[in-house]
């Protein structure tokens, strides 16, 4: 029976996030409204070639600031497109 449902966890690779998409910066006190958006900056990956954290710069304010976090804290808005 368990064969018989198809997961794409395991069967596809998803979508690593790389320097120049854009995202969203997760914050579990703030509302969905209020997230910072941002561009990131630098990904650092893991031995198995697997991007773990990343720096995102975002402006608020007119003031520009850095952020490094887990991937899991950011939510993938566009893929920068390669030239």
């Amino acid at each position: 029976m368990q064969n018989l449902q198809w997961r794409t966890k395991w069967e596809s690779r998803e979508h690593s996030l790389s320097v120049g998409n854009m995202v969203l910066v997760k914050d579990e006190g703030a509302h969905h409204n209020d997230w910072l958006m941002g561009r990131i900056t630098e990904v650092t990956k893991s031995t198995d070639g697997k991007a773990r954290r990343a720096k995102v710069a975002s402006t608020k304010g007119g003031v520009v600031k850095t952020y490094d976090r887990p991937i899991c804290s950011f939510v993938l808005l566009l893929k920068q497109e390669k030239v």
